[in-house]
């Protein structure tokens, strides 16, 4: 919520100024997202320092290339049990944490030295505050275990989500 009205008026109306602000916004929540999921103990890349318009955070991969996108990686049937358990691990630590990342594909998940690392949170959306929120866990979930049925993972997305977000309800209540 922006609540400088001038600011507020000038990124609905897409102005030049706008524009700037609300990319400013975005690198200022994404770096933050990246902050406490970090000190959570997320697998996430741990965030160095923002700017106006971007995050500088660590690197995943080596010196000749970066670490690839989960959808570009071939899985044996027990790495890829393993890493869908990582995955609902990380998406339930979010959750707690009062996050939604709100866009997580296998495009958004880095695999590197058997692990992963998830990345780009600028759309994330706190539950307490957005309503969305339990349909875009849902849409997460979905994303992911359809990902990982391909290498013989079978799960429940609806089962899930439904398990996380009644546990956190009742944290909050």
């Amino acid at each position: 919520m922006i609540l400088d009205r001038r600011v507020r008026r000038a990124v609905q109306k897409k102005t030049r100024f706008g524009q700037r602000a609300h990319l400013g916004i975005w690198a200022i929540s994404e770096y933050e997202t990246l902050q406490a999921l970090s000190a959570a103990g997320a697998d996430v890349p741990r965030p160095i320092a923002h700017s106006s318009d971007a995050v500088l955070m660590d690197y995943i991969g080596d010196a000749g290339d970066p670490a690839p996108t989960l959808n570009r990686v071939d899985l044996d049937h027990q790495s890829a049990i393993e890493l869908f358990q990582q995955l609902i691990a990380n998406i339930e630590l979010f959750v707690r944490c009062d996050r939604v990342h709100g866009d997580l594909s296998p495009y958004n998940v880095l695999y590197w030295q058997g692990g992963v690392k998830i990345i780009d949170f600028p759309q994330a959306s706190d539950p307490r505050f957005n309503p969305n929120s339990r349909m875009l866990l849902e849409r997460d979930l979905v994303n992911i275990c359809n990902h990982f049925r391909k290498f013989g993972v079978e799960a429940d997305p609806g089962r899930i989500v439904n398990r996380m977000w009644s546990s956190y309800k009742r944290a909050r209540l």
